[in-house]
């Protein structure tokens, strides 16, 4: 197994478009991303009878959920009967953007990062009474919300409640794990799973599935 193999990943479907690099000649082929870790995305591919898959210089167009369009370069790492695996350059930009777009949604399907979780229908009437949001420098009082980056970009400020990245802290980057090891970014996604602020954060977010978090 690969290094890259052993990254955590994201198993969703996604429509792609694979460009095959030739000069003039570019032949197209459509694919569905199957699932996609910080450096590689694997894709099965509808019709490659036209193409030689083997060479060149590959670019891949990735269409998200939110109408966004990604592309990466790529090079063949693995072919198969039913599509290929490709090395992207952008991969971990590809794999930072599904992840944001979908980890805090009830109808997650991140794998090995978020476990889809089904929460109860039913809120207890006290828990509907609107309280101000704990951010995350909050929950674990280690008076860092002005040095850390959650704590200053207003990017990501009113999101989930919060001020600046206080309630996004998971996927704003440069952030630390809880014990403020510098990570790799899936590793600090599996740190984040087991955090009970971001299992609130979860629940939170699962209560209005529908609303759009700005992405």
């Amino acid at each position: 197994m690969s290094g890259y193999e052993k990254r955590a990943y994201i198993r969703v479907p996604y429509c792609c478009k694979v460009t095959i690099n030739r000069g003039l000649a570019l032949p197209v082929c459509d694919g569905t991303l199957l699932d996609l870790n910080v450096g590689a995305a694997s894709i099965s591919m509808d019709d490659t009878s036209k193409t030689d898959i083997d060479n060149g210089i590959f670019y891949i167009k990735f269409i998200l959920d939110n109408d966004e369009t990604i592309r990466s370069r790529a090079t063949l790492h693995l072919r198969h009967d039913r599509g290929a695996v490709f090395l992207l350059e952008r991969g971990l930009v590809l794999f930072e953007i599904i992840s944001r777009i979908h980890a805090l949604s009830a109808r997650s399907t991140i794998d090995r990062i978020v476990s889809t979780r089904k929460f109860r229908a039913v809120v207890e009437q006290r828990k509907a009474i609107q309280k101000p949001k704990m951010n995350c420098w909050e929950f674990k009082a280690c008076g860092r919300e002005k040095h850390c980056p959650a704590g200053r970009n207003e990017d990501y400020d009113g999101i989930l409640g919060g001020k600046n990245g206080g309630r996004f802290c998971a996927f704003v980057p440069g952030t630390l794990s809880r014990d403020y090891a510098v990570r790799t970014q899936e590793g600090k996604f599996s740190e984040c799973v087991g955090c009970e602020f971001y299992k609130e954060l979860l629940e939170d977010s699962a209560k209005q599935p529908d609303k759009p978090y700005g992405f």
